[in-house]
């Protein structure tokens, strides 16, 4: 028999994660690196595509890295490490593996990987290379998103875009988090279309219908050390200039609300009211059902009243402590990730350290 749980309103523990203070400083001096003087925060809240010149971020790796990563084996199809966008007469197409893999081993396991004779040819036939989750492959990416995460908040990845020149790795779409573009090498031309959906979540896409009725509202070319931040849900595509391109997409996963209620509603089942089954033949007769449900959504509402905000705080938290979990380690004496931030009562939250608990409050981060 399973335990039950106990569902009294108790302040979660000191979850381990995000900052050491070594780790958020370093994560702070990238932040200022990426946006100057303005807080991501602020940036985040108006919701606006900003263009910034001069923008630098530790750890970027080169052209040359790139291709390092094919001629090695180290990235995985399977996984979704990587893959190939070539355009066609009638749009983009992403190509099947068995256009260019081979097989290859990882700690002993069984991996398909690209070919790097058929990438190459691939690319110069004007096809674009995506490296997704690039922070997994590469340990000094993998430091700097953790760092970034540890100051601003919020689970980072970063992925990357080699294109030939006049490739373009996707149709127009938008992304269901925030995208920080930082532009390596050649030149990127981003059109940027008005918003169709408001906040879009994972599982909230474009259609074709859609992405094809967009608006273009602005036209942004990036050159290297280039940055350009475009807020979730706006829609845009990307179009390589006339030499071979290299950016950098750093994903912030800013988490929603919403995506914290299933695993909100997960722990319901611990509720015995809830547990009850709807009555047999109830089914037949709607007003009987109807007042059942009723005394069944009660029950949910004095429970979410109850212990609610203290639970969806600690999923919060519990959230952005996972995102630490598979990142590789780093490759240098950086100090793995030991501290966690913590929603305070009344604005504001506590910064968890191994050398304690501290209070700030929003004016303090202004």
């Amino acid at each position: 028999m399973q335990p039950m749980r106990d569902l009294s309103p108790k302040r979660p523990e000191a979850p381990r994660a995000c900052a050491d203070p070594a780790l958020a400083a370093l994560g702070e001096t990238i932040e200022r690196g990426l946006f100057g003087h303005e807080r991501f925060g602020a940036i985040e809240a108006a919701r606006q595509p900003v263009h910034r010149q001069g923008a630098t971020l530790p750890g970027a790796p080169s052209v040359e890295a790139m291709w390092a990563l094919i001629d090695a084996g180290a990235l995985s199809i399977g996984d979704d490490e990587v893959r190939i966008v070539q355009t066609t007469a009638t749009g983009l197409r992403v190509l099947p593996p068995q256009d260019y893999a081979r097989p290859a081993q990882r700690a002993g396991r069984p991996i398909s990987t690209p070919d790097p004779a058929r990438a190459r040819a691939l690319w110069a036939a004007g096809a674009t290379i995506a490296f997704q989750r690039l922070d997994r492959c590469l340990a000094p990416l993998a430091r700097t998103c953790a760092a970034l995460s540890a100051s601003i908040g919020h689970p980072v990845q970063c992925s990357a875009y080699l294109s030939p020149p006049g490739g373009q790795g996707l149709d127009v779409h938008h992304d269901t988090h925030d995208v920080v573009v930082q532009q390596i090498g050649g030149s990127k031309t981003f059109q940027l279309f008005e918003p169709l959906v408001d906040r879009p979540v994972p599982r909230i896409d474009l259609t074709k219908d859609q992405a094809a009725a967009a608006r273009p509202t602005r036209r942004v070319t990036l050159g290297p050390g280039d940055l350009l931040y475009m807020p979730r849900g706006l829609p845009h595509c990307a179009v390589a200039g006339d030499t071979p391109s290299l950016h950098l997409t750093i994903g912030i996963l800013s988490q929603s609300w919403a995506s914290l209620v299933e695993p909100l509603a997960r722990e319901i089942y611990f509720l015995e009211p809830l547990r009850r089954s709807v009555a047999a033949g109830a089914v037949f007769d709607g007003a009987a059902l109807h007042e059942d449900a009723e005394r069944a959504v009660e029950q949910i509402v004095s429970w979410l009243r109850a212990y609610g905000a203290e639970r969806l705080a600690a999923l919060a938290c519990e959230t952005f402590v996972t995102s630490f979990g598979n990142r590789p380690g780093f490759d240098d004496t950086m100090p793995s990730p030991a501290s966690a931030v913590e929603p305070a009562p009344g604005g504001g939250h506590y910064r968890l350290t191994p050398f304690g608990r501290t209070l700030r409050r929003p004016e303090q981060e202004a």
